[in-house]
């Protein structure tokens, strides 16, 4: 349908995000600035199963959020 596609952190100058998968294994993360480049891809860009995530996210100025995203494809 077009929608929620993409992660968009696009409002919220995130420097840096990781996100791991249930076990704690690292399967995306982008430095230096992030938008809405993430869509369900590992870092190799093949897709991810659909699964909770879970996200780590750090602005700009050092502030760190945490929390989870359901992806399904």
């Amino acid at each position: 349908d077009g929608l929620n596609e993409y992660f968009d952190l696009s409002d919220f100058d995130v420097n840096t995000i990781k996100i791991y998968n249930r076990y704690g294994k690292i399967v995306y993360s982008k430095d230096n600035g992030y938008t809405k480049e993430w869509y369900g891809q590992a870092d190799n860009g093949n897709i991810l199963p659909d699964a909770t995530y879970f996200y780590a996210v750090t602005s700009n100025s050092g502030e760190t959020k945490t929390g989870w995203v359901y992806v399904t494809q």
